[in-house]
């Protein structure tokens, strides 16, 4: 009977040790902590890094935690925010919005692993050697936006088969306005149409150039790839309905604000490769292992009561091949 007793009351010990010692362990792991730096505030990609993170074991409060930075997007605003972030001695740094966050965050710090979310290509940037080697502490994700300027300008011909003249919105204070609006004049003018440039500086600036675009004549509007832009697709969109201009964006928020079609990377799907990217460093990855993360999938959103709006009729091969169709 003592036996039998000593037998239980050891069983009943291990049972109570268990979850303490479960609860010491939980206490005991380490806390990471992320700086987030950003000239944008994309609300959505953010929650959709959260989401993969949290698929892949990382919650905040209890093995994780933000330190955020969010700042105009001006250069020695970014860069002091950079500065803040190395001095918190963060274990890694996301950056959003343009090429100028992971410019900083390098010029900031040589050690710290810094992965990025930008639009442009990493090369030219000067971000990393190569997209299969980057070398150095960067690494990240990249939509390569100006590459795709050409597609979707020949999704504009597919639906207007007589386009000559193209207007494009694009952003000469946004440091990847440049290269983005170099691909868009390559594309048009091999194509023998007419350039109708639709600069936005500030976003009072927006009306005005779509004012202009209407006043010149265009048959339809490019919005190009760069950061600075991608919060004005509402508005984008709610101006060229005014105008009865057909538009298209890299991102599908146009269409689903009311404006014709979008052509570009899925968002989502990039951003929860970003998250794979910081999943894998915060296990003891280098960046300099890991290359750059390129699109994979690219969604074609077309607006059917937008292009009815417009007196336009959307060729069925195109319909077909959409992945979302608004009626």
């Amino acid at each position: 009977m003592n036996r039998r007793c000593a037998i239980l009351n050891g069983l009943s010990l291990t049972l109570l040790a268990t979850p303490l010692a479960r609860a010491a362990a939980q206490q005991a792991e380490r806390m990471y902590r992320i700086g987030r730096l950003a000239s944008t505030r994309a609300s959505e990609n953010t929650q959709t890094i959260l989401e993969r993170l949290r698929e892949l074991g990382w919650t905040e409060g209890r093995n994780l935690t933000f330190v955020d930075r969010y700042t105009e997007p001006e250069r020695e605003q970014i860069a002091a925010a950079a500065r803040e972030l190395v001095d918190l001695r963060v274990d890694v740094i996301w950056t959003g919005g343009g090429g100028e966050t992971p410019q900083a965050a390098m010029a900031a710090t040589k050690t710290i692993p810094i992965v990025f979310a930008i639009a442009d290509d990493p090369v030219r940037l000067g971000l990393v050697r190569t997209l299969a080697r980057p070398e150095g502490n960067v690494t990240g994700v990249t939509s390569m936006n100006a590459e795709t300027e050409a597609k979707r300008l020949e999704l504009l011909q597919e639906i207007l088969p007589k386009l000559t003249r193209v207007g494009v919105v694009w952003s000469p204070v946004d440091p990847s306005g440049t290269a983005v609006m170099s691909a868009a004049e390559v594309a048009i003018r091999s194509q023998g149409l007419q350039l109708e440039p639709l600069a936005m500086r500030r976003p009072e600036d927006l009306s005005d150039a779509l004012a202009t675009a209407k006043k010149r004549g265009v048959d339809a509007v490019m919005v190009l790839g760069t950061p600075i832009l991608f919060s004005h697709q509402r508005r984008l969109a709610e101006l060229a309905i005014a105008a009865r201009l057909p538009t298209i964006s890299p991102w599908r928020q146009l269409p689903e604000a009311g404006g014709l079609l979008s052509y570009g990377a899925n968002l989502r799907e990039m951003f929860r490769r970003m998250a794979d990217i910081l999943d894998r460093i915060l296990k003891g990855s280098k960046p300099s292992d890991i290359p750059v993360e390129r699109p994979t999938k690219f969604e074609l959103v077309v607006n059917d009561k937008a292009a009815k709006a417009l007196g336009l009729t959307l060729p069925r091969s195109l319909l077909l091949r959409a992945d979302t169709v608004m009626r």
